[in-house]
């Protein structure tokens, strides 16, 4: 890992816009597994950066990248608020590869994230090549969000706002044991 202050991120995250980024001279773990003959891909938060391409994860060592740039969206309308600050600008953030994603408008990034996840661990040739999976899910994170009924499965809890985290954390559950589950 590495700390955001080496890198000139110590006191806010890089939104849409924001002109920082993880520094190009710093390789990922992606680009060196590239290298020794690794499939990379790419599934959910990337938050490293997006202001120019070279920073985007595509650019970045992976083979393929399903997900949002900025720190946090909607997770059914994969839109970034517009915040009060000189980058902030808003919008839709959800790409496959470098081509935005219009059409999965009330689809929970969650599941979208599992079944992308899924269908690459499916269709991977593991003959030909190892297989590195980044999946970075959106939750459990702000805006709190969850289906119906994985909210109705915290339904002992009693504070709204924990009965929804629980039921995001149970969606990242569900994904986790997918994912393994495709993996065996």
């Amino acid at each position: 890992g590495r700390y955001p202050f080496r890198d000139g991120l110590a006191h806010d995250v890089i939104t849409n816009g924001y002109p920082f980024g993880m520094n190009l001279m710093q390789p990922t773990l992606a680009e060196a597994l590239k290298k020794v003959g690794y499939a990379t891909h790419a599934v959910g938060k990337w938050d490293l950066g997006m202001h120019e391409w070279a920073y985007t994860p595509t650019r970045r060592g992976f083979d393929s990248f399903y997900g949002f740039y900025d720190a946090y969206n909607d997770f059914y309308t994969h839109h970034v608020p517009a915040i009060s600050s000189t980058y902030s600008m808003g919008g839709i953030d959800f790409h496959d590869d470098e081509q935005p994603v219009g059409d999965e408008y009330g689809s929970y990034s969650t599941f979208l994230f599992t079944e992308r996840a899924e269908k690459i661990v499916e269709t991977h040739n593991f003959n030909s090549a190892p297989l590195f999976l980044y999946l970075a899910h959106q939750a459990v994170h702000s805006p709190l969000q969850a289906p119906a009924d994985y909210i109705k499965q915290c339904s002992d809890i009693v504070d709204k706002q924990r009965r929804v985290y629980c039921a995001m954390a149970k969606t990242v559950d569900m994904s986790v044991k997918r994912v393994v589950d495709v993996l065996k």
